[in-house]
């Protein structure tokens, strides 16, 4: 998963991320390039974890 960074204006960043290189989420616009690039960060780092506990979750119950 990756996120992209588009600047909107002068001041105005928006940030997509995507798994698959097709789908896009938009996660969010800011002000500096630098929080931007922060959010998507988080949010790329969160969505992997989330993918993590639902693969060891999906193993633990067919190993039930």
């Amino acid at each position: 998963m990756h996120w992209s960074v588009q600047r909107v204006t002068n001041n105005l960043f928006s940030v997509s991320a995507t798994s698959d290189g097709l789908d896009y989420t938009h996660v969010g616009n800011y002000r500096t390039v630098e929080d931007a690039n922060r959010a998507g960060r988080r949010f790329v780092s969160a969505r992997a974890h989330e993918h993590g506990r639902t693969n060891h979750d999906q193993v633990r119950q067919l190993a039930g």
